[in-house]
């Protein structure tokens, strides 16, 4: 460490040493002679103590308030140094210092002052403000004694205040009750603050959580990013987390960090009538629809590329009706919907489809690559609307989708940057804005390229390559392959479809019954014997073997080129009893997948892979390549009961079959529901304002 941050080591936030030996392995003769300081607000303060026989250079981020402390003075062409008392004290004390080489340790994370606002609780809503001082941390933790909603919080922090607000539960006892509460810091080192207690007093604290959590969902959806909506047996609709673009649909542009719900089109009254509600699967959008049991659809949120379907490219913080194409009625008999690419394709009960949105890669299948802000039909080749569409499948994020027909075909248009269409041709078939891209519906071809693709059951996409699973239970993939997300043992892209192999690569994988993807590099196949395989990336156990033995290097990533077993909860054995699969959106930050287990009435659920924000919510920030439970964050055990799952960047919400919702993950702007925007590593319920 440096002589310097020795003197300051509460106010520095990061320190980066180079001492070279001027006297061999020994250490002896590792001495200072230059220093550079940083302070937050970016101006840089250089001390030199030169001195004969080695080097040394140390950067040391300190807060402005150490200005006074080391006698920064401002003069009128910007900052300067002055030595004072401190150059001295440096001096004298490279005098006495004995040689050798800098210790690191010597530099320490400290977390103090940890208090609550208030320290007693009276009120009726509970809400109490944890707040304390740390330096040199990378993570700060706070914890309670007793379940409290929002805890175990982690935030991110560095050096100077860190806070968090907790709801604490309505005391409805004879007696008053204590919680204890406590502040970790994790950095340089490991650091923790005395522990604060806060009484609850009889009567005082929220009210009781059974009657603040979201109850009586049907369906839960993500944006893709850090918003989430559910729909509710009253067929009205809610939503929490991030609305910079309305896409709360409650008429602000307010973030809510519990579920509000979405008002009337007329924004005096609650939005009623919804079946279900879809949000966009995209990188950069903020926008959800509902279809409603009319058969028609209303959407909020981002309308820059018109994919609210009214007409317009503004956005809206309230509910618009869909215009049909033409944009002289409103749009109506949708059966199902689909969002990506910032647009909706609609799936209708004739069988055909419309489309909305960003056109500029020819998502829009409509013969353009001109954005449209109001449906426009699906044509073919001939100019002709596709028809017999069971349904649609984005790729995730690059601008293309793919129908699925009822007779076992594939029909796709779209971006076709990475040969993602399958449909033999490129580049091309057309240019958009310079890239290849279909602007009217193609046939997939056949497995090598002949004829045309049949026998198809489902679809999955990752932005740069497809998968379908097929009436024989194998699964064939094309597009980009650079991870091996092909699954045929090569890392070679496909304009047609390749037949992905099984474990030991030596024949195709079987018995598969549908597929996902991590909106990344990696695929997994839900088998029929209830058990998993995946393939492609596994840098961050997404393909959930359990191991790197016998896996390939694809690029700076790891790989499996071929489909391997996912791998039981105690690291051997195959995963079973898997029902479905699903992904959080990663956009090559890393995969996780999370299954579901059980039937009927919900089941619990297993996360492997990326889990840096908690995604994995096993109750810690970190990746693994086994599957594990995911747990309840009030320490009840594992999550139960779940029957469905709505996604984001980086978390999950799980529908149960009592209606409530509970999330985990990143949270950044609320997307968890739970009332405080900070990450979680177990699932924590959603409430309801």
């Amino acid at each position: 460490m440096g002589l310097f941050g020795q003197w300051i080591p509460h106010a520095a936030a990061g320190v980066r040493d180079d001492c070279r030996d001027a006297a061999g392995p020994t250490g002896r003769g590792c001495d200072y002679n230059a220093m550079s300081v940083t302070t937050e607000d970016d101006h840089q303060y250089a001390l030199d103590i030169r001195r004969k026989g080695a080097s040394f250079s140390s950067e040391v981020r300190v807060p402005s308030a150490m200005e006074a402390y080391v006698g920064m003075r401002r003069t009128v062409s910007g900052y300067r140094m002055v030595a004072i008392a401190v150059a001295t004290a440096l001096l004298a004390a490279l005098v006495v210092m004995p040689t050798g080489p800098a210790r690191a340790g010597t530099l320490k994370t400290s977390a103090s002052g940890l208090a609550s606002r208030p320290s007693s609780v009276t009120t009726s809503d509970g809400l109490i403000n944890l707040s304390g001082t740390v330096s040199l941390a990378t993570s700060c933790a706070f914890g309670s004694n007793r379940p409290v909603v929002g805890l175990p919080a982690i935030v991110p922090c560095a050096s100077g205040p860190v806070s968090v607000a907790v709801r604490l539960p309505r005391n409805d006892g004879t007696k008053a009750i204590t919680y204890v509460f406590t502040l970790t810091a994790t950095g340089v080192t490991f650091a923790k603050t005395k522990p604060i207690k806060v009484i609850v007093v009889r009567g005082g604290g929220g009210v009781p959580l059974a009657a603040q959590t979201l109850a009586s969902a049907t369906s839960v959806a993500g944006d893709g990013l850090t918003s989430y909506c559910a729909s509710s047996t009253s067929g009205g609709v809610s939503c929490w987390g991030d609305n910079s673009a309305g896409q709360l649909g409650d008429g602000t542009a307010v973030p809510h960090r519990v579920a509000a719900p979405v008002v009337s089109p007329d924004g005096m009254g609650a939005l009623g009538g919804v079946a279900s509600v879809v949000g966009v699967d995209s990188d950069v959008d903020h926008t959800f629809c509902a279809v409603l049991f009319s058969g028609g659809v209303d959407c909020w949120g981002r309308g820059q590329w018109g994919q609210l379907g009214n007409g317009s490219t503004r956005d809206s913080p309230i509910p618009v009706p869909v215009m049909d194409v033409g944009g002289s009625g409103l749009l109506t008999h949708v059966r199902s919907l689909i969002g990506g690419g910032e647009g909706f394709c609609a799936v209708l009960i004739s069988g055909g489809v419309d489309c909305w949105g960003q056109g500029i890669f020819g998502q829009l299948g409509n013969g353009t690559s001109a954005s449209s802000s109001v449906a426009v039909a699906v044509v073919d080749t001939g100019g002709q609307p596709i028809s017999s569409v069971e349904q649609v499948v984005a790729d995730s994020a690059l601008g293309g989708f793919c129908a699925l027909q009822a007779n076992g075909g594939v029909e796709c248009w779209g971006h076709n940057i990475s040969q993602q269409l399958g449909i033999g041709i490129f580049p091309g078939p057309a240019s958009c804005g310079g890239d290849p891209c279909a602007t009217t519906a193609r046939p997939v071809v056949g497995v090598g390229g002949g004829g045309v693709l049949t026998g198809v059951t489902g679809l999955a996409g990752d932005g740069a390559s497809m998968c379908a699973s097929l009436l024989t239970g194998h699964v064939v993939c094309w597009g980009g392959n650079a991870f091996g997300q092909l699954g045929n043992g090569s890392m070679t892209s496909s304009t047609v479809p390749e037949t992905v192999l099984g474990p030991g690569a030596t024949a195709p994988l079987a018995g598969v019954v549908s597929i996902a993807n991590d909106s990344d590099v990696a695929f997994c196949a839900l088998l029929a014997d209830s058990g998993v395989a995946c393939w492609g990336d596994a840098t961050k156990g997404e393909i959930g073997n359990g191991t790197t033995a016998g896996l390939q290097t694809c690029g700076a990533r790891t790989c499996s080129l071929s489909a391997v077993d996912v791998v039981g909860p105690s690291g051997s054995g195959r995963l079973s009893g898997v029902t479905a699969l699903v992904s959080a959106r990663s956009f090559f930050a890393g995969g996780s997948f999370c299954a579901l287990l059980g039937g009927v009435g919900g089941g619990a659920v297993d996360c492997w892979g990326t889990g840096y924000r908690g995604q994995t919510g096993r109750g810690v920030f970190a990746d693994s390549g086994v599957p594990a439970p995911v747990v309840a964050a009030d320490g009840s055990g594992p999550l139960t009961g779940i029957t469905s799952f709505g996604v984001g960047q980086a978390s999950y919400c799980a529908l149960a079959s009592t209606g409530g919702v509970s999330c985990w993950g990143a949270d950044s702007a609320g997307q968890l529901g739970d009332g405080v925007a900070a990450d979680r590593a177990a699932a924590s319920p959603v409430l309801a304002s």
